[in-house]
């Protein structure tokens, strides 16, 4: 848009793009100065740096732009406004509104955007306002009021959840928006927003089951905000119904991630992020029969995205298998898994030392010694990896040891000092049935 290929602009770029993956690995930019464009002053290397970086920006503008649905038609309505082009401004304004009472399902975007239309139309010099002046502004009225209500009742929820959660003091916001919406009428989507309220006060699975077929007959938009939003709001509180011992079925649970996946919710540009992929697999296989989460590993390994889907697909088997407390069966999985991931590494890497730790015949020295290699590997990359990725991760490794030695002598383990630890149930667990090994022999 703004440079050409030869142009330092251009060579800068490129030098970017060819390092994209280990970008945070380049701490001095007179470094990249000196030994690239030595031409350059500091000055001058600075400025290109900005002036790539305002280029940037203004492409992520346009791009964000052309993937709205509407705001197009809604700024070229607006500039024909302007231009005083009211005849073109008033036949984009009419076909726009056909497609905005006429929708693919319900959304917010749809009282948004006619609010927004009627707007442009009477807040301009367009004569539509004298002609059809009161029936315009009681249309935009509504659908304001209309986005109002719709709006409000997506953040109570969230207000809800966010005090309960982390402690915020809510209460007056939550009172003013309940006052509001409470005087307003209903709009079409409205009440199935009141329903999504209502399930995370209330958690009742009955709630659960009515959104969730509205979801399944295609009341909403699957392309909108809003069937995303109640999707993951599914999962979510399905899980936290099924923890809590709510009279909720796993099959009811599997059902809403199928549907999920289906529908495109958990997939970006039709494909599922490793990490959330691996997650899923863990959630439901806690859930889940060991035949139903394999089966669901076969459907849907192919939408991960990722270099090397076998070992992908291998990883979340062995995931399985631990779950399942098939342990001799997961070195099979772990043993062909090629690493193009540092997480992947470490996941397997943890399911190995598992798989190690219940193996009866394993050579305690050898453990140990591939528990320390672990550490060992995961404090070299400890700057990839967040703080607490890096303390579950680590603390989990150690209570493995800890929990190897304790097999041959008494050794204090209190997880309750671990405050990030991965696969806290299963060491719980672990560590409960050491014991009532213990005390058997013990009797």
């Amino acid at each position: 848009m703004h440079t050409r290929k030869g142009s330092d602009n251009f060579s800068f770029f490129e030098y970017l793009h060819q390092r994209r993956e280990r970008l945070l690995t380049i701490k001095d930019a007179d470094v990249v100065r000196e030994k690239y464009f030595p031409q350059m002053t500091s000055k001058g290397f600075s400025n290109m740096m900005s002036r790539l970086f305002n280029w940037l920006e203004d492409w992520l503008g346009i791009e964000e732009f052309k993937n709205k649905n509407y705001d197009h038609d809604l700024m070229l309505i607006k500039s024909y406004n302007r231009r005083g082009l009211f005849k073109l401004a008033n036949s984009k304004a009419k076909e726009l509104e056909k497609r905005l009472q006429n929708p693919k399902g319900l959304d917010l975007e749809n009282n948004k955007c006619l609010a927004e239309l009627y707007h442009i139309q009477y807040y301009s010099e367009n004569s539509i306002k004298y002609k059809e002046g009161g029936e315009l502004l009681n249309k935009l009225s509504k659908s304001y009021i209309n986005k109002t209500k719709e709006h409000l009742l997506i953040y109570l929820p969230e207000l809800f959840n966010i005090q309960r959660i982390q402690k915020y003091d809510l209460n007056e916001t939550i009172k003013t928006i309940k006052r509001v919406i409470k005087i307003l009428p209903e709009s079409e989507l409205s009440p199935y927003l009141d329903i999504l309220l209502d399930l995370n006060i209330k958690n009742d699975p009955k709630l659960l089951n009515k959104l969730f077929d509205s979801v399944k007959i295609g009341r909403f938009n699957t392309d909108g905000f809003v069937h995303t939003l109640i999707v993951f709001y599914l999962i979510a509180l399905s899980l936290q119904l099924w923890v809590k011992g709510k009279s909720i079925s796993p099959d009811f649970i599997g059902k809403i991630h199928d549907y999920a996946i289906s529908s495109g919710v958990l997939l970006k540009n039709k494909k599922m992020s490793q990490s959330r992929f691996h997650n899923l697999v863990a959630t439901l296989s806690g859930i889940k029969t060991y035949n139903w989460a394999m089966n669901f590993i076969e459907k849907n390994y192919t939408l991960v995205d990722c270099k090397n889907i076998e070992s992908s697909k291998k990883l979340a088997m062995a995931q399985v298998c631990f779950y399942h407390k098939k342990y001799d069966l997961i070195n099979g999985y772990i043993n062909s898994i090629e690493f193009d991931d540092f997480d992947i590494k470490m996941r397997s890497h943890c399911l190995e030392a598992v798989a190690m730790y219940k193996d009866k015949n394993i050579d305690f020295e050898i453990l140990q010694n591939k528990l320390q290699n672990i550490k060992r590997l995961l404090s070299r990359n400890k700057t990839k990896v967040s703080a607490r990725y890096f303390n579950s991760t680590y603390n989990f490794i150690d209570i493995v040891s800890k929990l190897s030695i304790q097999k041959y002598k008494e050794i204090e383990i209190d997880i309750s000092s671990y405050k990030d630890l991965n696969f806290r149930t299963w060491i719980r667990n672990e560590i409960s049935e050491l014991t009532q090994y213990k005390n058997k022999r013990k009797d």
